[in-house]
Order: structure tokens, then C-alpha cells, then sequence
């Protein structure tokens, strides 16, 4: 899969914007993003006619569409990449771009979790559960890498890429099952995902986001994980019920609900009301657990 990416520079060699890409990894690039000069704004390129690298083996053009072209990177070093072509089908306008080659030093994935300080490697979640994830790669100097990531997910389903902000929708699957993450640029691995049942979660917890007290009229969060041998996941599908004992002193404030992609919004926050000791019971009834937080409101 190539990536679409936009650029701002200008329209001379000495000028051209710097392009890191990953070995191995294809990028295509609209030629008039290369370009944020009032002047240049003018002379968008209608018809692509030619992509020519300075130097040979770093970086191959491997496609040309009207108004794009797709590069991928080959080796490491670095190219200026100069592009021609025409505008409203009769004047030659050009644009370029330094290209930046070099293998992945670093690849990060971040899924998006509902709990607090997930436990990494193996990251857990419940089978068929969704989480938007993000990737960034990186070079030994830690510039960000461009290019399609080559995901090698195993029995994890990847869906809704957004190659432009580096997102995709990772879907695990209906059995338990260890899973890797790969990626065809590199030959170490990315991450671990550790998909269990619901049934063999063996715990949660519950607990403030700080153990700061809190003035009347404001609030602080509240968190919970499910615990699968004392490792917390990342997203699950286990119902919470939060109560409080004491209205008076505190309410319970935000959303508790879940959507069928982006996880769990499970953003609940605590308001004090008066000084005192606010009580709130977090119960998990598919299980029969439960745990008593207290917190201290004070004036403010």
C-alpha cells in the first residue's frame, strides 16, 4: 500500500524540502505540495512527465499517475528527485525534492487504550475487541520515517488506514491467541498482543487518577483495568457499574459507554460538592468483584 503525503518547499534544487522515507517503503507524493510560494500556487502540475532521481539506487520511482508519483526508497543515502511536467496541457513547470533514505531504527506502535499504563509487550486485549493504533518510525538520528508500514499482523485484522497521520484500526480476532507484530521494512519485532477470553481475566483495579485531594467544584478521574495474570489490558468489553455512597459530599460526572470502533470512552470523573470524604463503589456484576475508593474534598 503507498502512502500519501504532503510537502511545502519550493521550486529550486537549493530549496527542495528533505523527504525521509523507509528502506523498502513506498511513498507517493503530489508534486504541488512541493511548492508554498505565492508565485507557485499557480502552476499546478496537470500531467506528470517525468521523475528523475541525481543519483542512481537510492531511490526508485516505481509509478507515475497524471498528478502524483509513487517513489520507493532503496538504499540508504539521499537523492534530489526532480520532477517535470505540464500545466493546463502546455506550460513546463518543476518541482523537487530531496530524498533522505535509511533503514528503521526505531518503530513505535501505540494503540489506543481505554486503561490507564497498559502493560506492554504483550499488550492485552479481549478477543474481538477494536483499537485505533498509531505507528511512527524512525531512523538512528530519530528523524520520523515515511512510508506504508508493510504491517505483518497475523490473526489481527487491520482496517480504516490513514497512511497521512499514520493511523490504522486493529481488530483482534474471535479466539485467545499470542500475537506479533511485524513489519516487512524490519527484521525486529514490533510488538506483542496477548488476546484473551473474558473469562480468563483473573482480576481488575480501580483507583484515582492521583491521590491529590480535591477542591469543591472540581474533579478527578477514575480508572479501571482488567487484570489477566496481574497484566492489565489494553481495551476489554466488561461492563463497569459505579455508584456513589455519598451525594453529598461528591457526584459522579462524564461517559461511560462504549462505540464499536474506537473502544471504551470510559472517562468518569468524581465533582466534589462539599468537604468530606467521598465514597464510590466500582463494580464489575459479570464477575461479582468490586473495590470501595475514597477521596477527600476539601475547600477550596
Amino acid at each position: 500500500m503507498m502512502l500519501w503525503f504532503l510537502l511545502s518547499a519550493c521550486v529550486t534544487p537549493a530549496t527542495a524540502p528533505d523527504i525521509y522515507i523507509a528502506r523498502g517503503a513506498e511513498l507517493t507524493v503530489d508534486p504541488d505540495t512541493l511548492c508554498d510560494r505565492l508565485n507557485c500556487r499557480f502552476d499546478e502540475i496537470d500531467q506528470i512527465l517525468d521523475v528523475i532521481p541525481e543519483v542512481d539506487g537510492v531511490a526508485e520511482v516505481v509509478q507515475i499517475d497524471p498528478t502524483t508519483f509513487t517513489v520507493k526508497g532503496v538504499t540508504a543515502g539521499d537523492t534530489l528527485l526532480s520532477i517535470s511536467g505540464l500545466d493546463k496541457g502546455t506550460d513546463l513547470v518543476e518541482r523537487y525534492m530531496h530524498a533522505f533514505v535509511a533503514p528503521i531504527h526505531k518503530f513505535v506502535l501505540g494503540p489506543r487504550c481505554d486503561t490507564s499504563n497498559p502493560s506492554l509487550d504483550p499488550w492485552v486485549f479481549s478477543t474481538e475487541t477494536h483499537t485505533r493504533t498509531h505507528w511512527s518510525m524512525y531512523d538512528v538520528d530519530m528523524n520520523e520515517l515515511n512510508g506504508w508500514p508493510e504491517f505483518e499482523a497475523g490473526a489481527v485484522t487491520l482496517s480504516e488506514l490513514d497512511p497521512d497521520s499514520k493511523w490504522a484500526t486493529f481488530t483482534m480476532p474471535d479466539q485467545p491467541a499470542d500475537i506479533e507484530i511485524r513489519s516487512a521494512l524490519t527484521s525486529d519485532l514490533i510488538a506483542e498482543f496477548k488476546v484473551v477470553s473474558e473469562a480468563d481475566y483473573t482480576g481488575f483495579e480501580a483507583e484515582f487518577s492521583s491521590e491529590e485531594l480535591v477542591p469543591v467544584g472540581l474533579g478527578k478521574r477514575i480508572q479501571t483495568a482488567m487484570l489477566f495474570d496481574g497484566r492489565r489490558a489494553c481495551v476489554d468489553h466488561v461492563d463497569r457499574v459505579l455508584t456513589t455512597s455519598t451525594p453529598e459530599v461528591c457526584l459522579l460526572s462524564g461517559v461511560w459507554e462504549r462505540t464499536e470502533v474506537e473502544g471504551s470512552d470510559l472517562t468518569l470523573t468524581v465533582v466534589g460538592m462539599s468537604p468530606g470524604t467521598c465514597q464510590v463503589t466500582v463494580e464489575v456484576p459479570e464477575y461479582g468483584w468490586s473495590e470501595e475508593l475514597t477521596l477527600t474534598i476539601v475547600e477550596e
